[in-house]
């Protein structure tokens, strides 16, 4: 329709528009009309398509490490327009606490794809630092974003499970036992045992790593060590998130 967009319409309008002329066509632009179901409008007997922004929910965080999180949501409508963008932004609670896409302190994370749902994996994050997230999507009728979700990245101590190490002399060998997170050591994390003899040089020579169980949250791993023979030996566990 080549007319100035209807901004004024409300999908309960039944009144003429004297700017729309007999024969006309085209698409009918309602940039402050959430679609809710509502698909056209009636002029003058003809139902023409009503346009949108998109609709975005369930902004959703998982998988949250020290240092990663996976983000997403859910596109749920199109707005009658073709989807060009979607994603997350994100910043820290300390930065920004509305983040929107160019705002202070806040990064996007593009996501290919249209309507549905997705997600996408950040790394590099904080330890125990406080996050603020929306889901969004772009359409030519605007750019729609999700209800704002938070989440925490852990410690750099969670990677460590809850027992305590246990050290104990076997032959020739310490065996050093310790137990550490599943999801940690599978998102990449190093676990590294160390021994000196002086405290100030650390050495790996001679050192086994093996995992014994492992019940999906913790591994127990057996780190098997030379016992020396300088009477005594220092061990360490060095950690690399």
């Amino acid at each position: 329709i080549s007319a100035p967009v209807l901004a004024s319409f409300r999908d309960t309008d039944t009144r003429p528009n004297s700017l729309i002329t007999r024969g006309s066509t085209g698409i009918l632009a309602l940039p402050g009309l959430r679609p809710a179901g509502t698909t056209g409008v009636t002029l003058n007997g003809t139902t023409l398509p009503v346009l949108a922004a998109p609709l975005i929910h369930s902004p959703a965080a998982t998988a949250i490490t020290a240092r990663e999180a996976t983000l997403g949501g859910t596109v749920t409508a199109d707005g009658g327009a073709r989807i060009t963008e979607r994603g997350v932004v994100f910043s820290t609670n300390a930065a920004n606490r509305n983040p929107i896409i160019g705002g202070t302190g806040v990064t996007a994370v593009k996501v290919a794809g249209t309507t549905g749902a997705f997600t996408t994996s950040l790394t590099g994050l904080t330890p125990s630092t406080s996050y603020i997230f929306k889901a969004y999507a772009i359409n030519s009728q605007g750019t729609r974003y999700s209800i704002a979700w938070t989440f925490t990245t852990r410690s750099a101590l969670d990677i460590l499970g809850p027992t305590a190490p246990q050290l104990r002399k076997i032959a020739d060998r310490l065996e050093f036992l310790y137990s550490r997170s599943t999801a940690a050591a599978a998102a990449g994390a190093s676990f590294q045992v160390e021994w000196s003899d002086t405290l100030a040089t650390w050495s790996t020579a001679g050192v086994e790593q093996s995992v014994v169980s492992d019940d999906g949250t913790y591994q127990q791993v057996k780190a098997t060590v030379p016992a020396g023979a300088g009477g005594k030996r220092f061990l360490r566990l060095q950690i690399r998130p």
